[in-house]
């Protein structure tokens, strides 16, 4: 007898486990990113980006675009300005900060623990985020990109 109600507890925690649980994450109390796969997300993330004054004399080098299978996505648009970065993030704060984005913090990217030499200043509004991404190098035009994505680690 003891056997047969050890055999229907696994089964009950198996069920909860295996059908209750994932229902209950994917139809109710859970926060699902923004689904970068559609036209209408990229359209909303270009749209944002698009609400930005660019910097007098930068120059445009390409989009990026960066689309995970979990869900998480990113546009990157990349830039160069004969400026010092100092100028790029403070032109992009006071048009950020206008657009309803608050500042969360700066970096240093690192890869395998060695920093890269990318620095950035990351700022949030709803479930998006935006990177200010920028390297400077000695007798060359600063190198920036405005990226926004869904990503809360990014």
């Amino acid at each position: 007898m003891k056997k047969y109600w050890s055999t229907v507890y696994i089964a009950i925690i198996a069920c909860v486990m295996y059908v209750i649980a994932p229902i209950y994450y994917n139809y109710f109390e859970t926060d699902r990113p923004t689904d970068p796969r559609t036209k209408e997300s990229m359209a909303m993330f270009a749209n944002e980006l698009d609400k930005l004054q660019l910097l007098p004399d930068s120059v445009f080098q390409g989009v990026d675009h960066f689309i995970k299978r979990d869900g998480v996505g990113s546009l990157t648009y990349s830039y160069w300005v004969d400026a010092h970065y100092e100028n790029v993030l403070r032109h992009y704060d006071v048009q950020l900060k206008n657009n309803g984005w608050q500042y969360v913090g700066a970096g240093v990217e690192k890869y395998m623990w060695k920093e890269t030499g990318l620095k950035f200043v990351r700022y949030e509004k709803d479930k998006l985020r935006i990177r200010i991404n920028f390297r400077e190098r000695s007798s060359q035009p600063t190198e920036f990109g405005l990226t926004i994505s869904n990503n809360p680690a990014n």
